[in-house]
């Protein structure tokens, strides 16, 4: 699918056509699994007082745990 938009972009680009609207599709449909994956970390996240969609586009994500209790259990 993807292949055929950016062909798409790319020979209506060299016909001289505007493919402004080609190129925001494309772009839109390239963003979309990125997205998915971006909602599936910030589902993730537990113990956050509010809404997490509020806070904006995740820009970074990787696992990672924080574990409050006695310094003593403390492995890292």
């Amino acid at each position: 699918g993807y292949l055929i938009w950016q062909e798409l972009v790319r020979y209506s680009a060299c016909l001289g056509e505007d493919n402004s609207d080609l190129q925001k599709a494309l772009e839109l449909m390239l963003s979309v699994p990125h997205r998915a994956q971006d909602d599936k970390f910030t589902s993730s996240i537990e113990g956050y007082r509010g809404s997490i969609h509020k806070l904006g586009r995740l820009l970074a994500h990787d696992w990672f745990s924080v574990n409050f209790g006695d310094s003593e259990n403390f492995r890292g």
